[in-house]
């Protein structure tokens, strides 16, 4: 089959976030080179003025999906499941994802991991081991080939009743989340994968602002509260007898305002603050 690259990606994003939206499709135009490659978006709750930035470019197809009243990583993955199928039925011979607010940073983010697939691995994707996944790729960047999915039929459903989700989970200590089908599979069949791991040499959080393998920056934030497994596990060293609840706020005001200063900086000089983050300034 002859090489073309679907990249599903679910479009929300809030303000003041929204210049995220317009770097993640400038820095995919700009990276992917020689490389044909289709963008296939869910819009259904994107404000119809990001949906009409999305047909400025001609490499997008905005896709008609059916509504859902799941949200959170439920969403994410009802969402994702129905654009891979569409990049399929669309002649894609490899499936990508990626967040809205995750992009390129390299010429060879795709060429790489293709190259890595021709190897002998089955999937490759960012493994946030820093957030406490320990064998579950993340959607802010997958890449497989169609074969994949036709022969393994994964989801991207977080499985949070399954049985065997929930036997993986005990078994492994791997939490739960969007693409957990495909860890589910992975694990299962024994299939080796390759994992992006994080490459910063400065970080402003543990896990916002993240470059990965030298070839996908994830600002990890840009459309929900910004609390994470790794900000709770960091809470409750200090306050170990302090619910979820009561940690919430403080840990959510904090982020925000990183999340805000990262923004700001990347605002003013994009390529310059992801420099600064892969020590190269």
């Amino acid at each position: 089959m002859e090489l073309r690259v679907g990249i599903c990606v679910v479009y929300l994003v809030d303000q003041p976030f929204d210049f995220l939206l317009e770097a993640h499709l400038a820095q995919i135009e700009r990276c992917s080179g020689d490389i044909p490659i289709r963008v296939y978006a869910a819009v259904n709750r994107l404000e119809s003025h990001h949906v009409e930035r999305l047909k400025r470019y001609d490499f997008v197809t905005i896709c008609d999906l059916p509504d859902t009243d799941a949200r959170s990583s439920f969403e994410h993955a009802f969402y994702l499941d129905h654009l891979v199928g569409r990049a399929i039925r669309g002649g894609a011979s490899h499936i990508c994802t990626l967040d809205v607010d995750s992009f390129p940073i390299s010429k060879d983010w795709l060429s790489a991991p293709i190259a890595a697939l021709e190897g002998g691995s089955s999937l490759v994707g960012i493994l946030r081991r820093e957030n406490g996944d320990i064998a579950a790729p993340h959607p802010s960047f997958m890449l497989f080939p169609t074969e994949f999915h036709t022969r393994y039929r994964p989801t991207f459903s977080p499985l949070a009743n399954n049985r065997t989700a929930i036997a993986f989970r005990e078994r492994t200590g791997q939490r739960l989340d969007t693409a957990a089908g495909y860890a589910l599979v992975l694990d299962r069949y024994r299939l080796p994968w390759t994992k992006m791991l994080r490459s910063n040499v400065r970080n402003v959080h543990p896990l916002l602002g993240g470059i990965y393998d030298g070839r996908i920056f994830h600002f990890g934030g840009g459309n929900r509260d910004k609390v994470f497994s790794v900000d709770v596990r960091e809470a409750r060293e200090t306050r170990p007898s302090a619910t979820l609840e009561e940690l919430w706020p403080d840990i959510a005001a904090r982020n925000h305002q990183i999340a805000l200063n990262m923004l700001n900086a990347m605002q003013s000089d994009l390529g310059a603050y992801i420099r600064y983050l892969q020590g190269l300034d």
